[in-house]
C-alpha cells in the first residue's frame, strides 16, 4: 500500500498562493524562498513574484504572487 504525504498545504485568493509547510520538516520554505527571489531578481517574469516568508502559529509560511496564465502558442 502507497501512503501520500505532502510537505505542505496551499491555499490561494485572487493575487496569490500561500504555501504553509508542516512543522519542522527540513528546510522547504527556506529552499523554496531562495529560489523564488533568485528567479526575481535574475529571470524576473519566469515564476511567481515572493510577497512574504514567514512564521504563522508555528508553521513556515511563504506567499508569491499568482501565476497569470499565458498563451505560449498552438499546439498541433
Amino acid at each position: 500500500m502507497t501512503v501520500l504525504a505532502t510537505t505542505h498545504h496551499i491555499a490561494q485568493d485572487m493575487e496569490s498562493v500561500t504555501k504553509t509547510f508542516r512543522l519542522r520538516h527540513g528546510d522547504e520554505a527556506d529552499r523554496e524562498w531562495a529560489t523564488l527571489t533568485l528567479l526575481d531578481r535574475h529571470a524576473p517574469g519566469l515564476a511567481p513574484v515572493p510577497l512574504e516568508c514567514s512564521v504563522r502559529h508555528g508553521a513556515p509560511v511563504v506567499v508569491m504572487s499568482r501565476p497569470r496564465a499565458t498563451r505560449s502558442g498552438t499546439c498541433r
